[in-house]
């Protein structure tokens, strides 16, 4: 399986592509219908923030597109800043003290 040709819910192509580890493409969509409820789970270190990175900048290919990322350890800052978007520090402990 190769995953959905489209996003059914926004009638468009799927968020990302990427290939199975033997190099077939992979159609990757979140959305079942209409609800798009994801959870992302694995050990420190497996690239969770990373994949919700990509999700949050490849979501971006649709038409009115907005993300909103609440992120404790800041990891989303340079994804957003690089996409022209905003970065706050709501509590203050990751700038506190910087040059920022």
């Amino acid at each position: 399986w190769a995953g959905p040709e489209r996003d059914e819910h926004f009638g468009a192509p799927p968020l990302l592509y990427g290939k199975t580890e033997g190099s077939t493409p992979f159609r990757f969509s979140i959305h079942v219908g209409d609800v798009g409820h994801t959870l992302v789970v694995g050990p420190t270190g497996a690239g969770k923030s990373v994949l919700l990175a990509l999700m949050a900048l490849q979501f971006r290919r649709y038409e009115g597109a907005q993300v909103f990322a609440f992120d404790f350890g800041g990891s989303i800052r340079a994804a957003a800043i690089a996409m022209g978007g905003d970065w706050h520090d709501l509590g203050g402990g990751l700038t506190e003290g910087s040059a920022d």
